[in-house]
């Protein structure tokens, strides 16, 4: 069995992500419960700003899709 080695990317916390941030995760489950997260952390808040949490392949079809609506 190999040892598990620390990633050099420090942790953060959901407080510390700015209104434009965008996280990716490996699977739509996580996306979505980092978003829930998210809101539940907004305490009793008006309003707040969605947090932008989706999969790699979902991410890469949305800039596509951009993209192709510039005509490039």
């Amino acid at each position: 069995m190999t040892a598990l080695t620390r990633s050099p990317l420090a942790p953060i916390t959901l407080a510390q992500l700015t209104a434009d941030s965008v996280v990716i995760c490996a699977t739509q489950r996580l996306a979505q419960t980092l978003s829930r997260a998210h809101d539940d952390a907004a305490g009793g808040r008006d309003s707040w700003a969605t947090l932008a949490s989706t999969t790699f392949s979902q991410w890469l079809q949305a800039r596509y899709a951009a993209l192709a609506l510039r005509g490039l």
